[in-house]
């Protein structure tokens, strides 16, 4: 398969038809190999129109989706970011096009150093993978001028959203207990996190993100 092709047909079949507009973020899903990012024997998938496994619980998020996702977290910001559930480090990639700086979370260690060794094989230089909870996000480094979280959630802690800087953002997609997904963003204003939804969507959930008692957005 010619990579290069494929790559371009997705930007433009999937990215921009999709509502997605912002040209730097556009750049960097024509410039950032997916097919990397993908398992060896699943590489001729990697521009497929869905969601493509690529270790237990982790996936490359459909395209689409991850486009309309961080186009509402990139617009306006250019500081810190930082990515939930990195997996392999796809979403990493693109951010650290658009942010001077992106820390990737990860719980699982084996998924922490491929996602390491994946973005360090393509001279990422602005992006540190870090072991951790997902649901405790990552506070040391914060607060963040974005936050993705890279699977679908049942909940999103409040702990999460305080790591937002003042008019930083998160996104999500929102999953029920029956199956139905909303993307949704999060942003801090004034020390008050408002809440809106975006547009229906469905992804693999984070089995780390199982409904919780206390305090939730």
């Amino acid at each position: 398969m010619d990579f290069a092709v494929a790559r371009r047909h997705m930007v433009e079949s999937q990215i921009r038809p999709n509502q997605i507009t912002n040209e730097r973020l556009v750049r960097q899903f024509g410039v950032v190999p997916r097919e990397h990012f993908a398992p060896p024997e699943k590489q001729d998938l990697a521009y497929m129109d869905s969601d493509l496994a690529v270790a237990e619980g982790r996936c490359l998020m459909n395209p689409c989706v991850m486009g309309r996702l961080l186009q509402a977290v990139v617009e306006g910001n250019t500081g810190a970011a930082l990515v939930i559930g990195c997996g392999n480090g796809y979403a990493v990639a693109i951010l650290a096009g658009l942010f001077d700086c992106v820390f990737a979370l990860e719980s699982d260690p084996a998924i922490a150093a491929s996602a390491g060794r994946l973005l360090s094989e393509l001279d990422v230089d602005n992006a540190i993978v870090v072991e951790g909870g997902l649901k405790g996000g990552w506070a040391k480094d914060g607060p963040y001028d974005a936050i993705f979280i890279d699977g679908g959630v049942s909940e999103i802690p409040a702990e999460l959203s305080s790591q937002l800087s003042e008019k930083g953002r998160l996104v999500a997609v929102h999953m029920d207990n029956v199956g139905a997904g909303h993307a949704v963003l999060l942003e801090r204003s004034a020390g008050v996190t408002a809440r809106r939804t975006l547009f229906d969507a469905a992804i693999p959930c984070f089995k780390e993100f199982d409904k919780m008692a206390g305090f939730v957005f």
